[in-house]
């Protein structure tokens, strides 16, 4: 039930407004006699509007009713984008009349709901309005206040105050819109980041400083959505009516002013027609925020008064304005705004080593040169000048250009310095700061890469009492030299109880006896790393080394020999030699990716790994490729000796092994002395031809008692020929003791190749009293495998197990 005292103070207001004489023509409509009406849609309230029609007498009372404005309700579609919007709408109206003195006055209400096409996001409007005839003119003045909602594409819901006015005559109207967003009109809704990263250019040395110019720029691009506030005004023609509508054209202007943007003026043309309780549009809009736009619109309504048409007597036309909708922007206008924020670094630095937070400093050296001061400009003329003025704070770098390359004498580097050469690519790490942000880029250094290596070839130095032609301190980096030494025990490059140790591109050749490309040695001390990679090394004479490890009484942490091409020429040779003596601890072992090239007799091995009184906790020999030639000159041997020699876990995988001479086997593992013990041995994956007497493809031994083999496994091997036999087992005394755990997919080639004798697989080859082999899977090696038919115990016996420990 609606309360009366709301309704009986809007009849006071009516009737206050009402109460000036009304001018009667001929034509006009006949006043009421009493006072105004009310009249609302609801039954609840017919009895009062019977009671106060009782009032009004006669013909008058008959005209009074007929006057009323009706309640309707309807449908409509609107086309986008237009001004404000960019996706199309529909809505559900309602117009609701509920104060009115008939034909002369209506207070009235009016309702919307919309949704837009694509998201689903809603809209809406409720308005409270008031129309009157002025009799005396025949016009209709109305006006209204309202209030908009708006849920956005970004799910942002707006609020908006309307307020308007109309002044309509019998074929013309004028009306007046004003839009006022509320609370917080502007709201950012998205916003992305971007960064350009720091670019680097011209990267330069002036005296001894590393300079670059940098540029970086970080974008962030905000989207907001804005609620527009403005005005609008519209006058409007009847152009044609006919029996059951009219064709009507309106023309105007509007306002708008954007928060956070601009104002702006922009026009509109429309055409409406309406037939029966059918309506339909096209717009025409224009302005410099939104652009063109045309928009077409439809709609239907169900009840109200009808349309103006051809013929409607002075009291239809009346009605119908009086009933008429507000015409306005239904939905509130939303601008798309994008601001974008740019923060731009640009200039020029000097580089900075990450590592210490310091400029790096270098001092430049080209051979040839006559006196010079170290910078860029002036540079020093022998290496040895340059390193007798460098600093052991790690920021120092000697920088050396071969010039005429007339060769230049030793020199030892210190603590903490990189002696470089332009002979090969260099590179620094360099922090850059940018933008209050820090990165570690890597420059190349100017004029690196000229292929021509400065040669090192005049007096020796001596470091910790070994004879080289360079020696290194603790973290010190050679790389990119020519290197020549031609005396006995005349070593190439000397690392002694030094960390750090990095050797790289570079080409060393020494001629002597006993002198190695690259010596490594922990005497009694600690060292943590050393890396020799990328090398070009070759020795050409006996009991040399290409690269010599060598650990006594130390602790060694990490040992890395990788991509070297390395040839060894002489008796006693080794291109690479890991030797640990007298209780030396050596962690990591890795060889990888070697070329070596081994010429010589008595032991003239490829690689040989070697833990005498010691122990090499890993051991990875992969991806090398190994030619042998000469007695006794194997391709791979790892082997754990002497008193508690120790191998815990050794793995030789994807390697390419050739050897061509007697007793000069492919791969062998062994351990040999007291309580010598080889833990894990993993042979996988490589590719094995011998050619020679006794020269075996694989041979796994254990020899001068209590020596162990706890667990190998040989897999995917193909051994192409073997001068004798491909596979070896042999444990050669009583107390010792050999585990295969898993022998399976290889490939026994040729056996025998050299006629002494040969097999697929032979046990204990040796006389005496042999050791004990346990083999799992023994009775399916010939299906586990291709080729192996010719399985041969020579002596003693050997035991099928489920499993190694």
């Amino acid at each position: 039930m609606i309360a009366r005292a709301p309704f009986m103070g809007a009849v006071s207001l009516v009737s206050l407004l009402c109460i000036h004489p009304l001018s009667v023509r001929a034509q006009s409509i006949p006043e009421p006699k009493a006072h105004p009406t009310l009249f609302h849609l609801w039954p609840t309230l017919e009895p009062q509007a019977s009671k106060n029609a009782q009032l009004v007498q006669g013909k008058d009372s008959v005209v009074s009713e007929s006057l009323r404005v009706l309640p309707r309700m309807g449908v409509t579609f609107q086309s986008g984008p237009g001004v404000g919007y960019d996706r199309s709408l529909g809505s559900v109206y309602t117009f609701v009349p509920f104060i009115q003195t008939p034909g002369h006055s209506t207070f009235y209400t009016e309702g919307r709901f919309s949704l837009f096409t694509g998201q689903g996001n809603f809209g809406g409007n409720l308005r409270l309005g008031y129309r009157t005839r002025l009799p005396e003119s025949n016009l209709v003045l109305g006006g209204y206040l309202g209030w908009d909602i708006r849920q956005s594409e970004f799910e942002e819901t707006f609020n908006q105050l309307g307020i308007g006015v109309d002044f309509q005559g019998e074929t013309w109207v004028v009306r007046a819109n004003g839009y006022l967003p509320l609370g917080d009109t502007r709201r950012e809704v998205a916003n992305s980041f971007s960064d350009s990263g720091t670019t680097i250019s011209d990267i330069r040395f002036s005296g001894n400083e590393l300079r670059f110019s940098q540029f970086r720029q970080q974008t962030t691009s905000r989207l907001y959505e804005a609620a527009i506030a403005g005005f609008d005004l519209e006058g409007g023609y009847q152009l044609l009516s006919w029996e059951a509508g009219s064709l009507s054209a309106y023309g105007g202007l509007y306002f708008l002013d954007v928060p956070g943007g601009s104002s702006f003026v922009g026009g509109q043309g429309r055409l409406q027609v309406e037939v029966d309780n059918f309506e339909a549009g096209v717009a025409l809009q224009s302005d410099g925020n939104f652009g063109t736009n045309v928009v077409f619109n439809v709609g239907i309504s169900l009840g109200g008064n009808g349309p103006r048409r051809r013929q409607e007597t002075l009291e239809e036309s009346v009605i119908a304005r009086l009933g008429s909708g507000v015409q306005r922007r239904e939905t509130i206008a939303i601008d798309q705004q994008t601001v974008v924020e740019t923060n731009l670094e640009q200039g020029e630095a000097i580089a900075i080593n990450p590592a210490t937070g310091e400029a790096w400093r270098f001092i430049h050296v080209t051979g040839g040169a006559i006196g010079g001061d170290g910078t860029v400009e002036s540079p020093f003329g022998q290496v040895t000048e340059g390193v007798a003025t460098t600093q052991t704070t790690g920021n120092d770098v000697v920088y050396v250009d071969a010039g005429t390359n007339p060769g230049m004498d030793g020199f030892t580097i210190p603590n903490n310095v990189q002696v470089l050469s332009a002979g090969v690519p260099q590179s620094v790490n360099t922090s850059v700061t940018s933008l209050g942000n820090s990165e570690t880029e890597i420059f190349p250094l100017p004029d690196s890469g000229t292929g021509a290596l400065p040669l090192i070839d005049g007096t020796p130095v001596t470091a910790n009492a070994l004879t080289a032609m360079v020696g290194l301190g603790e973290n010190a980096t050679l790389s990119g030299f020519d290197i020549r030494t031609m005396g006995d025990n005349e070593n190439g490059v000397v690392a002694s109880n030094v960390s750090g140790t990095t050797i790289d591109r570079n080409q060393i050749r020494t001629t002597g006896a006993t002198a190695s490309s690259v010596f490594v040695r922990a005497d009694n001390s600690t060292v943590s790393s050393a890396t020799i990679s990328g090398n070009t090394l070759s020795t050409a004479n006996s009991n040399a080394y290409g690269v010599f490890v060598y650990g006594s009484d130390s602790t060694i942490g990490t040992v890395t020999v990788s991509d070297n091409t390395i040839t060894t020429t002489g008796d006693t040779g080794k291109s690479v030699y890991i030797k640990t003596d007298d209780g030396t601890t050596l962690d990591t072992v890795t060889i990888a990716g070697n070329s070596i090239t081994t010429t010589g007799d008595v032991n003239a091995f490829g690689i040989h790994i070697n833990a005498s009184v010691a122990n090499i906790t890993r051991t990875t020999v992969s991806g090398n490729t190994i030619s042998t030639t000469g007695s006794s000159a194997t391709g791979i041997y790892v082997r754990a000796q002497n008193t508690e020699g120790t191998l815990n876990s050794a793995t030789i995988t994807g390697n390419t092994i050739t050897t061509t001479g007697n007793y000069s086997d492919g791969i062998v593992v062994s351990a040999s002395g007291p309580n010598a013990t080889l833990s894990s041995a993993t042979i996988s994956g490589n590719t094995i031809s011998t050619a020679g007497q006794y020269s075996d493809g694989i041979a796994v031994l254990t020899s001068n008692n209590t020596s162990t083999i706890t667990r190998a496994t040989v897999t995917d091997n193909t051994i192409a020929q073997a001068g004798a036999h491909s596979v070896v087992i042999q444990a050669r005394n009583p107390a010792e003791l050999i585990c295969i755990a898993e022998f399976t997919d290889n490939t026994s080639g040729m056996p025998n190749v050299s006629g002494g004798g040969g097999n697929d697989i032979n046990f204990n080859p040796s006389a005496g009293t042999p050791g004990t082999i346990n083999f799992v899977a023994l009775n399916t090696v010939n299906l586990n495998n291709t080729s192996f038919e010719d399985i041969v115990v020579s002596n003693g016996s050997v035991m099928e197990v489920e499993s190694c420990p």
